[in-house]
């Protein structure tokens, strides 16, 4: 017997982008917080197995939680190498995404990045996120499928 799996019709959750808090990750319950959206977003939305997406770099990175009304939307985990910075691991809840929310979380890591001392900031992207980055202010490096940006 086979069962039909019916997708949960999408409705966007309606917030004030004043209501969108970004902050760095500093407690097991943020960090919990920040693997449920990043499960949520990767494993569950896009079927990628779980060993893709949680991984050994997790406990060497600094992670970003960006909350609506306490409740947990979006993530991202920065790795500092030698002269420049990596984004990873970067979603936001589909119910909740907006070009504000993004623009915010953006704008709060870079200003962690720079207070670091850093000035260059890159990510892997699939090209179908490149208008996305574009937006951000990144700029793509290749024309191969995998892009990767660097934000001056």
């Amino acid at each position: 017997m086979t069962a039909k799996v019916h997708k949960k019709s999408l409705e966007r959750i309606v917030y004030d982008p004043e209501e969108v808090k970004v902050s760095v990750v500093k407690t097991a319950e943020e960090y919990q917080m920040a693997a449920a959206v990043r499960a949520m977003c990767f494993v569950g939305e896009q079927g990628l197995p779980y060993h893709k997406i949680f991984d050994e770099n997790d406990h060497i990175a600094t992670h970003f939680l960006s909350t609506v009304r306490g409740e947990p939307v979006g993530t991202m985990r920065i790795r500092f190498f030698n002269g420049f910075a990596k984004i990873e691991r970067s979603c936001v809840r589909q119910d909740y995404r907006s070009t504000e929310l993004l623009l915010k979380a953006n704008e709060y890591m870079i200003d962690y990045v720079s207070q670091k001392g850093y000035t260059k900031v890159t990510t892997s992207a699939h090209k179908s996120a490149a208008r996305l980055w574009r937006i951000l202010g990144f700029r793509p490096l290749t024309n191969e499928p995998f892009t990767v940006g660097f934000h001056d």
